[in-house]
Order: structure tokens, then C-alpha cells, then sequence
């Protein structure tokens, strides 16, 4: 059957729910590695403190690139991450 209640996804629910906690989501539709490693550099971080980062991104790395060029970009991420 039908869910009783409605569906929370998108931009709503990410300001509804995770904004309050101060949260920063850097990834969109279609990302890769590079994409998010090129925000990083360009100041998406600047003047962000956080406790924990939660990095969930490479799966459309999958076919184009092999697991240990996977593997070294969110290590590079990592470190840039951490610079910030």
C-alpha cells in the first residue's frame, strides 16, 4: 500500500531537516570526485567549522576511472578537506 505519511526528499527536506544542524551539502546530480575536489578548492569551505564530514561520492567514478584512480582522488579530497 501507500505510505501513511508523504515523502520527504530534495531541497525541502535538506532545509527542513538538515539546516537547522548547520549542516553543508556540496554534492549534486551527476557529481564525481574532481567535482567536489574543485569546490573544495574554490572556497566551499572557507570559515566552516565542523565536527564530523560525512563524504558519500564516487559511485559515477564507477566506468570511467579504476578503483585505485577512485581510491587516490577521495584520499586527495580527504586531505584537501582537512586543509580547510
Amino acid at each position: 500500500g501507500l505510505p501513511a505519511a508523504p515523502l520527504a526528499r530534495g531541497a525541502d527536506s535538506w532545509k527542513e531537516v538538515l539546516d537547522p544542524l548547520g549542516t553543508r551539502n556540496l554534492g549534486f546530480g551527476y557529481d564525481r570526485v574532481e567535482n567536489v575536489l574543485w569546490r573544495v578548492y574554490h572556497d566551499e569551505l572557507d570559515g566552516y567549522q565542523a565536527s564530523k564530514i560525512y563524504i558519500m561520492i564516487g559511485t559515477n567514478n564507477l566506468g570511467i576511472n579504476t578503483d585505485e584512480e577512485i581510491v587516490a582522488g577521495l584520499k586527495l579530497l580527504v586531505t584537501a578537506i582537512r586543509q580547510r
